[in-house]
C-alpha cells in the first residue's frame, strides 16, 4: 500500500511530543546537522538534495533551516535538546571516526568500539544506538505512525532496545564510487536515508514491522523493528560490532 491507501491506518499525535507527550515545537534533522556543514565546503552555495521518486534533485541552501533535511515537528526542546543530548555527541564521535576513515573502512571486517569512544565505549555505543532510535522514532512520527512504546523505554535507559535489530554495514556500491571518483581527485561521501519499508496489520491498523538504514558515505546503519522480535543481535552490545557487506546480509 501507499499514499491514500495507508491514510486509514495512520495515527496523527498533532503538534505532541512523541516521547514525552508534551507539546511538540522543534524539528529534528534527518541528517545532523553537523554532517551537512562538514560536507558543505569552503565556497560551496548549497548542497544538493535527492528525494528519490518524486522528489527530484533540489538545493539545500541552509544546514540548518531546509526543509528537505528536517521532520516536522514531533518532539519537544527538552526531548531534542537536553534529553538527547547524550546521544548527539555520541553520534557525532561516531561520524567523525567514519568520516576520518572512510578510505580504510572498506577494509575492516570490524568497527571497533574503543577506537571511537576509548574505554567509555560500552555507553558510547549504547548512546549511539539511542541516537538511531530516535531518529527511527522521528521518521515514523513524521509519516503519522504511532511509535512503539520500546523506543521509549530505550531512550529513557533501557538496555536494550526491545524488537530492534540494528547492523553496522558497508555498501560496496557506494565503496565503489567512492573509489571511483577519488581517481578523478573528487572526495565522494554522501549522507544516505534509504526508503522505508513497514507492514500493517489490517485487522488492528496498527504497524508490526518498520525497517530502513541511515548512512555515512557507504558506512551505515540498518534497523528493522518487529512487533514479535524477540532474539535481537543488535551491534551496540559488542566491542567489535561486525561491519557487515550489505548485500550479503539475509533478507536485503
Amino acid at each position: 500500500m501507499s499514499g491514500d491507501e495507508l491514510l486509514p491506518y495512520k495515527s496523527p499525535a498533532g503538534a505532541v511530543c512523541w516521547w514525552c507527550g508534551a507539546k511538540a515545537t522543534t524539528r529534528e534533522h534527518k541528517f545532523k546537522r553537523t554532517d551537512l556543514e562538514r560536507m558543505w565546503g569552503a565556497g560551496d552555495q548549497y548542497l544538493v538534495h535527492y528525494g528519490g521518486g518524486k522528489m527530484p534533485l533540489s538545493k539545500v541552501t541552509s544546514a540548518r533551516k531546509s526543509q528537505q533535511i528536517r521532520f516536522s515537528p514531533n518532539l519537544c526542546a527538552q526531548c531534542n535538546n537536553a534529553r538527547s543530548q547524550p546521544f548527539d555527541r555520541a553520534y557525532d564521535r561516531f561520524a567523525e571516526y567514519v568520516w576520518a576513515n572512510l578510505d580504510s573502512l572498506r577494509r575492516r571486517r570490524y568497527l571497533d568500539a574503543s577506537d571511537i569512544y576509548g574505554n567509555d565505549w560500552r555507553i558510547g555505543f549504547h548512546d549511539l544506538a539511542r541516537y538511531v532510535v530516535k531518529h527511527v522514532g522521528c521518521r515514523i512520527a513524521d509519516s503519522d505512525f504511532a511509535v512503539p512504546q520500546d523506543f521509549r523505554d530505550f531512550l529513557d535507559g533501557g538496555d536494550r532496545a526491545a524488537h530492534m535489530h540494528m547492523v553496522t554495514f558497508k555498501d560496496r556500491d557506494l565503496s565503489r564510487w567512492r573509489t571511483r571518483a577519488s581517481r578523478q581527485g573528487i572526495d565522494a561521501a554522501g549522507l544516505h536515508i534509504d526508503p522505508d519499508m513497514a507492514v500493517i496489520n489490517r485487522s488492528t491498523h496498527a504497524m508490526t514491522m518498520y525497517s530502513s538504514s541511515l548512512g555515512l558515505g557507504y558506512v551505515g546503519v540498518m534497523y528493522r523493528w518487529e512487533e514479535d522480535a524477540s532474539n535481537t543481535d543488535p551491534f551496540y552490545i559488542y566491542k567489535l560490532a561486525p561491519l557487515h557487506w550489505r548485500h550479503r546480509l539475509p533478507g536485503v
